[in-house]
């Protein structure tokens, strides 16, 4: 097992790999041990060693592709693809929108389960707020990019509301301030939540 605190990046990588991905409830994990180390990893090495922390954010990547509630992971998405343009690395950093946005779309289906659907105001879905982030940080990048991949996106509504927030960013328009809500029949309750962005 590699010791810890590592000397050098792979040593650091490695050691990571060792952490668990998840901390918490297994409904509900509220810490992401494994992924957070990653980010750390290449916020130290962004300036030093640039191909150590693009090697630490594909990791960071892979290691939250199955994480069962994404939502709770958005803002590593968010700090690695400015990282990513920090180093000037925009293929990396379009590569984390990617896949950035395919967890967004578990969040959606989530939003929308029709034997379950979240009753809350569709601008405050958990995905909304996760598509948003992600698409206003890949348009700092490629706003072409960000628009092309937000296509993607079958509900009209979702697929509006991205258009106009890329818009207003093109625009130099202010962003609100909004919060995630769910509220679902089945769990008797309602949960709050700020938006990664």
């Amino acid at each position: 097992m590699p010791t810890w605190p590592p000397t050098i990046p792979w040593q650091a990588i490695e050691a990571a790999a060792t952490l668990p991905e998840t901390v918490g409830s297994p409904e509900w994990p509220f810490e992401f041990p494994r992924s957070q180390a990653y980010l750390e990893i290449a916020r130290a090495l962004m300036k030093t060693n640039p191909s150590g922390a693009s090697d630490a954010l594909e990791q960071m990547a892979e290691s939250m592709k199955h994480i069962a509630h994404p939502y709770q992971t958005m803002h590593q998405w968010l700090e690695g693809i400015t990282i990513a343009k920090e180093m000037d690395d925009a293929d990396l950093a379009l590569d984390l929108f990617r896949s950035g946005m395919e967890q967004a779309d578990k969040l959606r289906s989530e939003d929308a389960n029709p034997d379950d659907p979240n009753i809350a105001i569709k601008a405050l879905w958990p995905s909304i707020c996760a598509y948003s982030g992600l698409v206003l940080a890949a348009s700092q990048i490629s706003p072409q990019t960000a628009l092309r991949q937000i296509q993607d996106v079958k509900d009209p509504e979702i697929l509006l509301l991205l258009e106009v927030k890329l818009a207003n960013k093109q625009l130099g328009a202010r962003d609100f301030q909004s919060s995630a809500m769910v509220h679902k029949r089945s769990s008797h309750h309602e949960m709050f939540g700020g938006c990664a962005n």
